[in-house]
């Protein structure tokens, strides 16, 4: 957060540098009419609408962003009940609950076929001795 203070500041400064060397008058041409305006007043007027237009842009983004995760959240509780419902209706079945990125850093990687590979086992085995 600190980086962005600095930053601004060492980019507005150079900007009012800029702006105050360059104070000479210039002629601004306007569809239908021209003004003559000083530089320093165009470059700080070309600044602040680069600056509200990223700010609009940046904040559709995260409107946008906002409203997927509510998105994915909410499938994420109905996975989640359809899930309690299943093991509910037969609970020999077990289902395995999705790893936060917490929780994967400390578990090691498993083969999600591991547990149907070993279920297959055990129903061979079964078939056999029958």
């Amino acid at each position: 957060m600190q980086l962005r203070v600095i930053i601004f500041l060492i980019s507005a400064l150079l900007v009012a540098l800029f702006a105050v060397v360059n104070i000479q008058p210039v002629t601004i041409n306007f569809l239908l009419a021209e003004a003559e305006i000083q530089l320093i007043f165009v470059i700080i007027f070309s600044i602040l609408i680069g600056a509200i237009l990223m700010f609009i842009l940046s904040s559709m983004k995260q409107i946008k962003m906002t409203k997927q995760i509510k998105a994915l959240e909410k499938e994420n509780l109905l996975l989640k009940d359809q899930q309690k419902e299943l093991s509910d209706l037969d609970p020999s079945v077990q289902h395995s609950t999705v790893d936060t990125k917490d929780n994967k850093e400390n578990k090691p990687e498993e083969n999600p076929n591991t547990e149907i590979k070993n279920q297959n086992e055990k129903n061979l085995e079964a078939n056999q001795q029958s």
